[in-house]
């Protein structure tokens, strides 16, 4: 029988999972809501291979993990990068190997396609980013301390030009 304590651990790993899924469909919704409104033209259909879709498998997999870290804004993060995980797929899938771009932006460098799934994992990976460090730095009495190979490293990139230490 477990003990209260693991069952309020539960309960907290239960309430960041549907933080996480909620974050994630909500996001892929609006992408394939956009994909079906707005019309893409058809070179702005990218094709993506068997191993694109294996690794976007493999990163909604470790996101999904990341609900038993204790903090909310990392299920959170990590559901908005789901959620531009998930959309690609569906549309993927929807669309026979190909990935629908219907924002086109053109500059006087070329003209970028991409869509809101693209935009909500980035903004994911940037939020993951912050909370993660974040988590990293309020936790730091429990990070392992640096190797021997990790100072020497670490001396050796932050010396002075004339060999000194600063």
């Amino acid at each position: 029988m477990p003990t209260s304590t693991e069952a309020g651990i539960r309960e907290q790993v239960a309430s960041r999972l549907l933080l996480l899924v909620a974050a994630a469909s909500t996001l892929a919704s609006a992408d394939l809501l956009m994909k079906l409104s707005v019309a893409t033209p058809v070179w702005a259909f990218h094709y993506r291979p068997g191993w694109w879709v294996g690794i976007s498998l493999a990163t909604l997999l470790g996101a999904s993990s990341l609900v038993f870290v204790p903090s909310t804004a990392v299920a959170a993060a990590a559901g908005v990068m789901c959620g531009g995980v998930l959309g690609n797929l569906i549309s993927w899938r929807w669309n026979g190997d190909y990935v629908p771009n219907p924002i086109v932006v053109t500059t006087h460098v070329g003209i970028f396609a991409f869509n809101l799934a693209d935009v909500v994992f980035l903004l994911g990976v940037l939020m993951l980013t912050g909370a993660l460090a974040s988590v990293a730095i309020r936790h730091r009495d429990r990070l392992l301390p640096p190797s021997r190979a990790e100072r020497w490293l670490y001396r050796r990139l932050w010396r002075d030009d004339d060999g000194r230490p600063g």
